[in-house]
């Protein structure tokens, strides 16, 4: 039977495999980001069209379009955990990530503007699900209200849990955090996705 939701899903793979995403791949479309975080959610927004190459050089919440450097980190959750390299271990600021990359993307390549807003619709309303039930499976985190500091870089992950970041706390953070990766080992979304799993299994 034919839901909703698989018409949507449908729907939205019809788009990608449309001209447009044919014509992206013709012109040789890039997008450079800082991390295989970022480009997660850039491959989740633009599409198979967009070809998402890491850049070292780029600052954790810029990219790089056409020779231009954009920064796409305006109104990310938590506050102030934009200029972190491991912001996006509070998945909470991935779809916000996800429209900040497509307006840019758009002002760009005008053309490709209904693409990724299809793309963004489909990925980010099945992610903030997700982003729902770790939240839940965080509610009883022994961490929440606990204060760490930011030695390990780790500050969104713990603010995920519900924790607070002290400068002048003694410890950075669980020994189960310290042993998790500092990214995904793809820039896709299904491998962010278990590197955000891996995340709430060491703090739940």
């Amino acid at each position: 039977m034919l839901t909703r939701r698989s018409w949507l899903l449908v729907s939205c793979g019809l788009v990608l495999s449309s001209p447009a995403k044919a014509g992206a791949k013709a012109a040789g479309l890039q997008v450079f980001v800082p991390n295989n975080s970022v480009g997660a959610i850039a491959a989740a927004t633009c599409g198979q069209g967009f070809a998402i190459l890491v850049d070292g050089s780029l600052r954790p919440t810029q990219i790089k379009v056409n020779g231009r450097v954009i920064d796409v980190g305006a109104r990310l959750h938590p506050p102030g955990a934009q200029a972190t390299a491991t912001f996006l271990d509070d998945p909470r600021s991935a779809p916000k990530l996800g429209v900040n990359i497509r307006n840019a993307l758009a002002q760009v390549y005008p053309r490709y503007r209904d693409q990724l807003a299809a793309n963004h619709k489909a990925w980010s309303r099945t992610f903030v699900r997700k982003i729902l039930t770790w939240s839940h499976k965080l509610e009883k985190s022994k961490l929440r209200g606990k204060r760490f500091n930011n030695t390990l870089n780790r500050a969104a992950a713990l603010t995920f849990a519900g924790a607070k970041i002290d400068p002048r706390a003694k410890s950075g953070g669980p020994a189960s955090l310290r042993r998790l990766p500092a990214q995904p080992a793809e820039p896709t979304l299904s491998s962010y996705t278990t590197y955000i799993e891996r995340i709430v299994l060491a703090l739940a």
